[in-house]
């Protein structure tokens, strides 16, 4: 059984001023969020300490009002007893009349607690805090003391199997990525393929290769078609790291390719404008793309064409393999974050761009791409240099197509595991939600599957009402919009998808949602007209269908349908547009707690994008259309 009671019948904030003497040393402490814990910031004398301060001693419960609501609480460790904090750190009393101490402290290292402190938070953009009436009135069912114990041994049970799951999943990780790393070490050192070379041993030799590539550079710059670059350096033994087969050859990325290319084109025809952010970390991700016009995007972008390899310069996307080909680009043309390097494949004696992506993928391309970085911290970037001197290993032609497949193979197949280890990620995390539903959860709530929403199963059943309900598949960026807007939209605002969303280029974006949508088990990517778009795997298709009938997604389905129903009105034009304008007049709305037209626009045209030649959201959107979405969202509030 469980009965009823306010947050203020079990908690209470308590202070202990301290009367700070100039010339003594004190602790002063700060509370790191997502669950990290408690620390001291600094030792700092009394004297240089202007604000009001209040002393907190070992085991008390102190929380921040500003990052409460991600994570940011603690018990005071012993060797931060007489710390100091800001009034901005609460002190929390907890009433064990009503909960146990160890039972409450238990909770709040789950989504329980977090919860909590969402519902409990509001105000401004950068400025949202915990606020006493709101969190303080909030009503909770508990369960009686006598079944306290019961719970208590109940979640840390749940707590060490999550522990054993959690280390075992961390494992797999870790060994698939290694596994990974290890099949791009073989491929590049010609040890994926003896076997093939053994069945093909009267190929062309690399080095020929080689020969007709320089040749075609040495005539396209002769035709003035290139211009004439500093002779690289003849490759020394001391640089060679390791034996490759007789029929390859040593080179430079610089002897074969193009380096950051720009492209000619006179005519102002659509291309493709990507962002660094739409660039993935994981392998064989093409990117996807906006549709733009090449005028508005050739100057001040970096240029790539159709079949470009492009990673990251700048750290830390450097050092987190960010990199791509580029493919089904519109026009075979593109142009994008000034934060890229591109190479480019000569047009005739081509080297498969596939194989040198695998090149930048892997370990030895990073680790010494890092060492030579250049910048203050922060903007480190790799220099131009580094990628022409980079000595690669060339094989054969066809020896580098038998390679890129079965690399590509090779990846399928642990992208394959990658899903499972995903889904067993989401299974661990669930078995404390299911503890958790049990005991706090209304009886009148019993009728309903104990198992909580598997939220890659939100994201897929997401992508089948898209398809079901505005007949097409969207991809990642509607994705991030429609899960904000679905729990932004209502003056009771959902927790469907409790992530921290910035304000990007499209709109809203989170880099949570990003992940769990590479990761989903139940989506794929696939072609489109417009780039790539994600969809249903068809394997697991009755998977998600079913999750229709089951009673703990009613919600969710019911939310998403209105929401995909004003998607679909007729308010100020293409569908993508309203969404973007939707989505951005919603966070503003909500980020500033406004809904005054002449601040919401002027917001606006504060908001810097990189769009179709579009600099702010302003520029991009009339004042008119923005009035007819927010007076369209403030009607939905006022439901």
């Amino acid at each position: 059984m469980k009965k009823r009671y306010l947050i203020k019948d079990f908690l209470k904030r308590f202070k202990r001023p301290v009367q700070l003497i100039p010339d003594k040393d004190y602790k002063l402490v700060t509370i790191s969020s997502k669950h990290r814990g408690i620390k001291l910031r600094e030792l700092k004398k009394g004297s240089l300490i202007k604000s009001n301060m209040y002393e907190v001693k070992a085991g008390d419960f102190v929380l921040s009002g500003i990052d409460a609501r991600n994570g940011a609480f603690g018990i005071i460790p012993q060797e931060l007893d007489g710390g100091i904090i800001t009034n901005d750190f609460w002190c929390l009393q907890i009433n064990e009349n009503v909960i146990s101490k160890e039972l409450f402290l238990e909770l709040t290292a789950t989504t329980w607690f977090d919860d909590l402190c969402n519902r409990g938070s509001d105000g401004t953009t950068n400025r949202v805090r915990l606020q006493k009436d709101k969190f303080f009135s909030q009503e909770v069912p508990l369960p009686l003391k006598n079944e306290q114990k019961h719970l208590l041994h109940k979640i840390l049970s749940i707590k060490q199997k999550s522990v054993t799951l959690t280390q075992e999943i961390e494992n797999q990780k870790k060994l698939l990525s290694q596994f990974k790393q290890a099949t791009l070490e073989e491929a590049l050192q010609g040890k994926l393929t003896e076997k093939w070379r053994v069945e093909n041993p009267d190929i062309e030799v690399a080095s020929q290769l080689l020969k007709r590539i320089k040749a075609e550079k040495s005539q396209l710059i002769n035709e003035k078609k290139l211009k004439k670059e500093k002779d690289l350096v003849t490759i020394s033994k001391e640089e060679i790291p390791f034996e490759i087969p007789e029929n390859w050859v040593w080179c430079r990325l610089g002897d074969i390719g193009l380096i950051n290319p720009k492209n000619n084109e006179k005519q102002n025809i659509e291309s493709s404008f990507i962002p660094m952010e739409f660039i993935s970390d994981h392998y064989g991700v093409i990117p996807i793309y906006e549709s733009r016009q090449w005028n508005d995007i050739k100057k001040g972008y970096t240029h790539f064409a159709e079949n470009d390899i492009g990673f990251a310069k700048i750290t830390p996307c450097f050092e987190n393999s960010k990199a791509a080909v580029f493919k089904n680009l519109k026009n075979n043309i593109g142009a994008g974050t000034t934060e890229l390097h591109i190479f480019r494949c000569l047009p005739e004696n081509k080297v498969i761009c596939n194989f040198i992506y695998a090149i930048f993928k892997s370990t030895d391309f990073l680790k010494n791409g890092a060492a030579v970085m250049t910048g203050s911290a922060g903007q480190k970037r790799v220099p131009k240099e580094y990628l022409l001197n980079k000595i690669i290993p060339l094989p054969p032609f066809d020896e580098q197509q038998a390679i890129v497949e079965k690399i590509e193979n090779i990846m399928a197949q642990c992208a394959i595991l990658e899903k499972k280890i995903a889904q067993s990620e989401q299974n661990a995390k669930m078995l404390m939600k299911a503890v958790l539903k049990e005991a706090f959860e209304n009886k009148e709530r019993k009728d309903v599957d104990e198992v909580q929403m598997d939220r890659s199963l939100q994201l897929a059943l997401m992508q089948i009402m898209f398809k079901q309900k505005l007949g097409i598949n969207y991809g990642e960026v509607i994705m991030q919009k429609t899960a904000y807007n679905l729990d932004h939209l209502y003056r009771k605002q959902s927790s469907f998808f409790p992530y921290s969303f910035q304000s990007c280029n499209h709109g809203a974006f989170s880099v949570q949602l990003r992940e769990e949508i590479e990761t989903n088990p139940y989506l794929t990517t696939k072609s489109a007209e417009k780039g790539n778009v994600i969809c249903v795997d068809p394997e697991q298709n009755s998977t998600v269908l079913a999750a229709f009938s089951n009673p703990v997604y009613t919600d969710y389905i019911h939310s998403l349908t209105q929401l995909l129903e004003i998607y679909s009105l007729p308010i100020i034009g293409k569908k993508s547009e309203q969404i973007e304008l939707f989505n951005t007049v919603l966070k503003i709305v909500n980020d500033l707690n406004i809904t005054d037209i002449n601040t919401i626009y002027s917001t606006m045209e504060k908001w810097e994008i990189e769009q179709k030649g579009f600099k702010t959201k302003a520029e991009k959107f009339s004042k008119l259309q923005t009035e007819k979405i927010l007076l369209f969202i403030k009607n939905l509030q006022l439901t």
